[in-house]
């Protein structure tokens, strides 16, 4: 009974630390992106009255 339930627990610990580390990941992953679109938003409002101007 004992090995079972100490496979259980590692298992259990493991999939908790994988899903830490998913959501980890996934955060950093969301900030990373809007942290890109908050850069990329400001350059193209730059951009785009420049090439219709010189269009």
């Amino acid at each position: 009974m004992s090995p079972q339930y100490r496979s259980f627990s590692i298992i259990l610990s493991y999939c908790s630390l994988l899903m830490q580390g998913v959501l980890g990941f996934s955060s950093f992953f969301l900030f990373f992106v809007s942290f890109r679109y908050f850069i990329y938003i400001p350059l193209l409002y730059y951009y785009i009255p420049l090439s219709s101007n010189s269009l």
